[in-house]
């Protein structure tokens, strides 16, 4: 109960009203297509890595609006993954079958490993 009154806070502060629970029949938005971040070049020169959460509000149509970084541990890092996450397309959530908008959080990973070389290599992880 608590869970989904904190949904629709957030989700009646964006102008929507987003809940989906086990008892409802409300569906999650599902990513048709994915664009995956650049990791800028200053932030890997620098080792700069971390999550960053983009929060957005996902269409009737599917489509992606208002997406902003609201955790991010460097600005270029919250710029790259909202820049990716605005060109990714979805089906609609749905509440009894029909499509309706919802406010939804997407982690974006950025990571720095090492390769069999030695070097420091970029790694992105978007999901949904």
């Amino acid at each position: 109960m608590m869970k989904t009154i904190i949904t629709a806070i957030i989700a009646l502060n964006l102008g929507t009203l987003s809940v989906f629970s086990a008892q409802s029949s409300t569906a999650k938005p599902v990513v048709l297509e994915k664009v995956q971040p650049s990791y800028p070049q200053q932030c890997q020169q620098s080792g700069i890595e971390g999550r960053v959460i983009v929060e957005c509000l996902i269409t009737q149509q599917g489509e992606v609006v208002g997406a902003t970084a609201i955790k991010s541990p460097n600005p270029e890092l919250a710029a790259a993954a909202v820049a990716a996450v605005q060109q990714w397309t979805f089906a609609p959530a749905t509440h009894e079958g029909k499509p309706t908008q919802a406010v939804i959080r997407i982690p974006v990973e950025f990571r720095l490993e090492m390769d069999q070389s030695g070097a420091l290599v970029p790694s992105i992880l978007a999901r949904n």
